[in-house]
């Protein structure tokens, strides 16, 4: 049986890796817009629906977008769907899964720091330091995630970059949905 699995629990993968007939899931999808639609009509359709409203007017994904249900397209699209081909590939791809993680992609500069946008580090190294707009200036700190989006500003050490979703919870749980 051809299906689509998203992250499977430790035995599962250990299964799936021994067995040799499995493929990893880079997160590429390639479809069309109108097979897109249907699938989310299928298996989202407020999130079908949201869509569409924002193509005919993109404002409105201001507000539409915090009522839809909190579920990644793998979740909530790829393992109900049917009829997917998947294409053995061996590419240059990296999971971006935390900020930390754009060190890889990129890289560091003379400094040894990850930096986008308007950003000064000093006496520091292995810093990640994205801003979208404002100045961000950090002085003698090491190894930690500083990302300035919208209104919004994340610090975290690097080596717990990856509880962000735990950041993304309590802000929902609050009441505060609108700095997500």
């Amino acid at each position: 049986m051809i299906r689509f699995v998203e992250k499977p629990n430790a035995e599962t993968a250990e299964r799936y890796l021994a067995s040799g007939r499995h493929l990893w899931n880079a997160g590429i999808f390639c479809l069309t817009a109108r097979r897109l639609l249907a699938e989310l009509d299928a298996h989202l359709p407020a999130t079908g629906s949201a869509v569409r409203e924002i193509a005919r007017d993109p404002d409105a994904a201001k507000t539409l977008y915090p009522t839809l249900p909190s579920v990644s397209f793998d979740h909530g699209v790829m393992e109900k769907a049917t009829g997917i081909v998947a294409v053995p590939a061996a590419v240059g791809w990296d999971d971006i899964g935390s900020w930390a993680a754009l060190t890889a992609v990129r890289g560091v500069d003379a400094t040894g720091n990850t930096i986008v946008g308007p950003v000064l580090v000093i006496d520091g190294t292995g810093n990640v330091v994205v801003s979208d707009d404002t100045l961000i200036a950090t002085v003698g700190v090491s190894d930690v995630v500083v990302v300035k989006a919208g209104d919004a500003i994340l610090v975290v050490r690097k080596d717990q970059a990856q509880r962000v979703r735990e950041v993304i919870e309590a802000l929902s749980a609050r009441g505060l949905a609108r700095y997500l």
